[in-house]
């Protein structure tokens, strides 16, 4: 998160899209590993990152470094700004120096154990 201000508010009016459509919903079907996860992911996506990651350079930015520390997918999470990646093996974000160039806030949440 890089410790920006994103109005909920204004990034809906931002969307200009209809309703959803509750005809089409998505569904995450079981996952078995990280790389199938991911590709369930790819099929959907975050709305606001459109209108954000063109208005916050910031966002770009993180998108990219996560890409770097070898993230599988980078999405924004709900309104924004926080950004998350998926990650088949430990980031080392500790190790990567961001901590120390930016001034962001970052988490490592570890793992997410899928069934086998």
């Amino acid at each position: 998160n890089p410790g920006i201000s994103v109005s909920t508010a204004s990034s809906y009016s931002a969307l200009k899209r209809g309703l959803t459509n509750s005809k089409n919903p998505f569904n995450l079907a079981p996952c078995r590993t990280v790389e199938e996860l991911v590709d369930q992911l790819q099929l959907c996506g975050n709305d606001f990152e459109d209108v954000h990651l063109k208005s916050f350079v910031v966002l770009q930015k993180i998108k990219g470094e996560l890409l770097q520390l070898g993230a599988l997918l980078v999405r924004m999470s709900g309104s924004g700004p926080t950004m998350f990646g998926i990650f088949k093996d430990d980031p080392k974000i500790a190790k990567s120096g961001i901590n120390s160039e930016y001034d962001w806030l970052d988490f490592t949440v570890g793992p997410i154990r899928l069934n086998e």
